[in-house]
């Protein structure tokens, strides 16, 4: 498994697949950018159009402002609002399950905030 560094992953874990076998129903994955940026994300089919107009989907982080800084607006677009190129998902792998370490990890810090 790779290491992590700051949300950003330095090389992929051998669980990951490729982006093109992701699911696109709208469930939350994580992904792991061009980059090497680590996060939540789900395809979202509607919303999202290209320059000629067409209705096409995008890949949209999960979580709020936890996404390379070049996705506009926590969408992964071709090129941002900027005309910058953006950091494009390139593998995935399904969350983990409910009450494992990581997501245990997020509860706690989340409950620590709280009190």
């Amino acid at each position: 498994m790779g290491k992590v560094l700051v949300g950003i992953r330095e090389t992929p874990a051998p669980d990951w697949q490729p982006i093109e076998t992701a699911p696109k129903d709208g469930s939350d994955i994580e992904i792991v950018t061009a980059l090497g940026f680590e996060m939540r994300a789900r395809w979202e089919r509607l919303g999202f159009e290209n320059a000629e107009g067409r209705s096409v989907g995008a890949w949209v982080a999960s979580e709020e402002d936890k996404h390379p800084p070049c996705w506009s607006e926590g969408a992964c677009w071709e090129s941002n609002e900027d005309e910058m190129p953006s950091d494009p998902p390139e593998r995935w792998r399904p969350l983990p399950p409910i009450g494992s370490g990581s997501q245990l990890a997020d509860a706690n810090s989340k409950k620590d905030k709280a009190t």
